[in-house]
């Protein structure tokens, strides 16, 4: 009975994927998607006959959906809806904003519910990001400073250095923090390696 009910527990229970700060991993989902997860990101996964829906609580991830037209693929990351049938995306999903970076394909990011506005389509090379208390923001950045972290690295363009700090605590227990709040707005520009946050600090 006991072994019998885990088989049917694990059965009805969504799987879930998750890194703890510093960790990525890649998994390969029952459709064939591949999904990369970026340190200290959590996803859950929900299939049914309809749709592919991919919940994402915290974190980074970069999603090659395999194709399959009669089921979308859906990941949910707070109050966006972002939806596709085969295509690549960057979702970045944090507690004040939301972004999603199209590599290729075409994707579609409709609100979770009704009280949230703006329907967003996007083409290769765009990304768009939803902050808290403001319109929805696009722009065409670097993909392959997008997508850094999956080479294990940090790309910073002209960053204020608060913004570089929060980027590389991303990556590394040790936390960096700014004593001197006069410096907090110094643009920091570079590549520098994902959780080596001394190294980085000796640099600035």
């Amino acid at each position: 009975l006991a072994v019998g009910g885990f088989v049917v527990w694990r059965a009805l229970t969504p799987p879930n994927f998750s890194t703890v700060v510093g960790e990525q991993r890649f998994v390969r989902l029952a459709d064939g998607t591949r999904v990369s997860l970026n340190s200290g990101t959590r996803i859950q996964i929900a299939y049914n006959e309809r749709q592919r829906e991919v919940t994402m609580s915290r974190g980074e991830a970069y999603f090659e959906v395999a194709q399959e037209s009669r089921r979308p693929f859906v990941v949910v990351a707070g109050a966006r809806r972002v939806q596709a049938l085969g295509t690549a995306f960057v979702v970045r999903y944090e507690a004040d904003k939301t972004a999603v970076t199209l590599v290729e394909g075409k994707v579609g990011i409709l609100p979770a519910s009704p009280s949230e506005p703006e329907n967003v389509m996007l083409t290769p090379g765009e990304r768009v990001t939803f902050a808290r208390n403001a319109a929805a923001a696009i722009d065409q950045p670097r993909i392959d400073a997008v997508t850094a972290w999956r080479r294990g690295e940090v790309v910073l363009e002209k960053t204020p250095l608060a913004e570089a700090i929060t980027e590389m605590n991303r990556y590394d227990d040790t936390a960096l923090t700014i004593d001197d709040p006069s410096i907090a707005t110094l643009k920091i520009s570079g590549i520098y390696h994902a959780g080596d946050s001394k190294s980085f600090a000796r640099n600035v």
